[in-house]
């Protein structure tokens, strides 16, 4: 098949859980023996408009970021532009969404009727916006957030309206999808995210990773790689640490990542006097990222709202490593597949502190747990069996008559 996928992000900066899904996703379709290119924005800090990742061919129209109308607009035009340049002299099977803006430029194009068309709905562009958002205290501010958001939302059904089907990576996000565009059920398929199962592999000596890591061996290691932003509840943890470190202080925690709320964060911690126990990484590199989920005893996901799905759950389990999650969206729904131990019983501080301690103080249970984790991603999580079905639903598709 010919595959177009259309997106607002690179498959060669892979920052999330969203490229992930589409760095993987386009890889093992051209392994699979199909043509795919990708279709996206300019990438930051790089004038390039080609370039080949992998087999997979990226192409990447031009932005302009003088100010957000400016730079929409220059997304519709320039997308839509590229994409006529793109579908000139080839004939696409399939074309498969995966943000709103870039999606919008194509099917404004003409040359897009006719092409069956998917889109991966990884969660809604208006709630994403709102959540790292928040209105200014002027009359103009709020307008302008009330239209950021309206317009979002818009835009994006305009194309999920566009779609032969809908996929989702969790049965959460579909009812989100569900309530949010007012799809009909029957539009939508749910096919999870994945997990590399070679590169995300339990380690034989851990605690020489850990010293590698710059951590005090003798403390429990508890990780959390997450962007930090308001929806991922991150000063929750650090509140339940406080509680944690009270009882015990035989534990370690490391944030990995970035975002808005570091400062913020980083204050919190030194407000609690937390600074011997927490420790920000900052970003950590693909090639670093299973040392980090290898050396933890635990990880932990103290999400608040819209965890669509969790590429990060997965990943620390086809590690050996056990997560603690709240009871949130796809994270919810992976983690209840293994054991409901490992579920929070809700989002405050007090209920990520108790959960954890009630593993600190069971730590042979803690490692009996690793080896059902990494059994468990195995066999449920590999990318080579989401990307299987992903496939077979395209076929499908391209197969019909228009």
């Amino acid at each position: 098949m010919n595959i177009l996928m259309v997106a607002d992000v690179s498959i060669k900066n892979v920052i999330g859980g969203a490229p992930r899904v589409l760095h993987e996703e386009s890889k093992r379709l051209k392994q699979r023996g199909h043509n795919v290119w990708v279709l996206t924005r300019q990438v930051p800090n790089s004038d390039l408009t080609e370039n080949i990742i992998e087999g997979v061919k990226e192409l990447r129209y031009r932005i302009v970021g003088s100010n957000p109308l400016v730079y929409i607009l220059s997304s519709f035009f320039n997308s839509r532009r590229l994409f006529e340049e793109i579908v000139r002299g080839k004939c696409f099977d399939v074309m498969n969404f995966h943000q709103p803006f870039s999606a919008l430029g194509v099917n404004l194009s003409r040359k897009s009727k006719g092409i069956k068309k998917v889109y991966t709905f990884h969660s809604p562009a208006f709630k994403e916006y709102e959540t790292r958002n928040k209105p200014t205290s002027t009359t103009l501010g709020r307008w302008y957030y009330k239209l950021n958001s309206y317009f979002r939302k818009r835009i994006e059904r305009h194309s999920l309206k566009k779609c032969v089907k809908i996929r989702t990576l969790s049965e959460y996000m579909k009812r989100e999808l569900l309530s949010c565009h007012g799809v009909a059920d029957e539009k939508v398929i749910v096919i999870p995210g994945g997990v590399d199962t070679d590169r995300f592999t339990p380690s034989s000596d851990r605690l020489k990773l850990k010293k590698e890591l710059r951590v005090p061996i003798e403390k429990t290691l508890l990780l959390s790689v997450r962007n930090l932003v308001p929806r991922m509840g991150l000063e929750n943890l650090i509140y339940a640490m406080a509680d944690v470190v009270k009882k015990t202080r035989n534990v370690y925690l490391i944030f990995g990542g970035e975002g808005a709320l570091e400062e913020r964060l980083k204050g919190l911690v030194e407000q609690l006097g937390l600074g011997l126990f927490v420790r920000f990484e900052g970003f950590i590199p693909e090639n670093k990222l299973p040392f980090y989920y290898q050396a933890a005893d635990l990880f932990v996901l103290p999400t608040k709202m819209l965890e669509g799905f969790g590429l990060v759950t997965v990943e620390s389990l086809s590690c050996g490593t056990p997560v603690l999650g709240t009871p949130i969206g796809g994270t919810k729904e992976i983690l209840a597949g293994l054991d409901t131990r490992l579920l929070f019983e809700g989002t405050e501080p007090r209920d990520i502190s108790e959960r954890i301690l009630y593993f600190l103080n069971r730590q042979s249970e803690l490692e009996d747990l690793r080896d059902k984790c990494r059994q468990f991603a195995v066999d449920n999580y590999s990318w080579d069996d989401v990307v299987q079905r992903l496939e077979k639903v395209f076929e499908k598709i391209a197969q019909q008559k228009t």
